[in-house]
């Protein structure tokens, strides 16, 4: 049997490719990513505050508080499962493609942070004008094959055609159509075509 036949134990060290793609673990690590930046929130209050107390006291150096220690200890868990769970080199790609996902999903933001055509108090008429410097139709760059790039319908946005497509005329490909539908009165205005 060789090495590569038998199964992996734990004592042997780390696997080759220790990340899970199973969705429930990419959630979890959204949610230790997001426990992370609060612990380390409260450790560093839990530091003020002991230095504070250890001054008032007169004391030379800084006793540790047990409350610090276990958050320091919480911290150092949640950095273990964040590495056992990091993406390997063949999952890496679609791990950065979670993370695009996540600015795509903003980028319709306003400057206030809210959706476009969402409640936004800030924004006039409170609803979110969206973000000032993507117009739909704006021409924004160029593919690799030399196509130009386009800002698509706000409700295109999670489609990659939508982008290589200027969203003034109508385009369909298999099930998914984007674009202007001429037919349709409440057709938002968009920017004139690039020439």
């Amino acid at each position: 049997m060789t090495s590569s036949d038998r199964p992996h134990t734990r004592d042997e060290g780390p696997m080759d490719e220790p990340y899970f793609t199973d969705p429930a673990i990419t959630q979890l690590r959204d949610a230790l990513e997001a426990a992370q930046v609060g612990l380390r929130t409260v450790a560093t209050y839990l530091e003020a505050r002991d230095v504070v107390a250890a001054t008032l006291a007169g004391l030379e150096q800084v006793p540790v508080s047990p409350l610090s220690a276990r958050v320091e200890r919480a911290i150092s868990d949640v950095d273990t499962a964040l590495v056992a769970t990091a993406p390997g080199e063949e999952q890496h790609g679609g791990y950065v493609a979670r993370l695009l996902a996540r600015v795509m999903a903003d980028i319709d933001r306003c400057r206030h942070g809210r959706h476009t055509a969402d409640p936004c108090g800030d924004c006039p008429g409170g609803k979110s004008a969206g973000n000032p410097l993507l117009m739909t139709g704006q021409h924004i760059g160029y593919g690799m094959n030399r196509e130009p790039l386009y800002v698509p319908l706000p409700a295109d946005r999670y489609k990659p055609e939508a982008w290589r497509t200027w969203p003034g005329e109508r385009h369909t490909r298999g099930d998914l159509s984007w674009g202007i539908d001429h037919t349709d009165p409440a057709a938002p205005p968009i920017v004139p075509k690039a020439q």
